[in-house]
């Protein structure tokens, strides 16, 4: 959520609090790595951690004339958790984004990066 109201130069052009929505295809290069001598225990849990590059390409956003989208981004990703039972993994990692995602078309210090926290579940079969 962009509050371009806020500033006269847009609010005159009618603009107010605009929802920007962004659409990626991400390709992910983790390096993982995988506990597995543990006894036999990694039969049942295994810690996991992983971090690298992620690299995504914009499909679609929502409309904003005030504001320019990046075509793609880059960002580093990293985290850790546990593969369960060899059939589940949960995970939680923060995403910090290198590049700008969109950018104000008159202003040049009007920028935003993706920068977020995520958990995720994951099932193998």
């Amino acid at each position: 959520k962009v509050h371009l109201g806020e500033r006269k130069m847009w609010s005159s052009q009618g603009y107010g609090n605009e929802q920007l929505r962004m659409h990626y295809a991400v390709i992910p290069l983790h390096v993982r790595f995988k506990w597995t001598r543990l006894g036999g225990l990694e039969e049942k849990i295994a810690p996991l951690a992983y971090f690298g590059p992620e690299f995504s390409i914009l499909a679609g956003h929502s409309k904003c004339d005030a504001m320019d989208f990046a075509g793609g981004t880059l960002a580093l990703d990293m985290g850790g958790g546990v593969e369960i039972m060899r059939r589940w993994q949960l995970t939680a990692g923060y995403n910090m984004g290198m590049t700008y995602v969109v950018k104000a078309k008159v202003l040049t210090n009007y920028s935003a990066r993706n920068r977020y926290w995520y958990v995720r579940g994951t099932y193998y079969f």
